[in-house]
């Protein structure tokens, strides 16, 4: 969520050295989500499915480096720079929001 609306503020930054600061501190927060993710595979795969759910995570991390400059080239043609800040922002909390809804936690129990 913090990356989404972080991504809103991004587009008003007009100094180099604060892009630079922006950038750094938007991708720490970017990718804290990824080792989470990668541990949340052991409490919500099964244990036959462990092999097929990270590879869906990574053909996923890998399908977005692909498309995601075709498809930001196509939201700058379209839209502009600022597009591109409020699409992605908008697209992060909409993925967070959803998967708020739909996941829900499990919590082991120690014996």
């Amino acid at each position: 969520m913090t990356t989404g609306v972080l991504l809103f503020f991004v587009q008003f930054i007009t100094s180099f050295t604060g892009l630079c600061i922006a950038m750094f501190v938007l991708m720490i927060i970017a990718d804290m989500f990824r080792p989470a993710m990668f541990v949340s595979l052991g409490a919500y795969a099964t244990p036959e499915n462990r092999t097929r759910a990270l590879t869906l995570v990574r053909l996923a991390i890998n399908l977005g480096f692909a498309a995601g400059p075709a498809l930001g080239g196509l939201i700058i043609m379209t839209i502009g720079y600022r597009g591109l800040f409020w699409v992605d922002g908008a697209t992060c909390i909409i993925a967070i929001s959803l998967f708020w809804l739909k996941v829900k936690e499990k919590r082991k129990v120690l014996i």
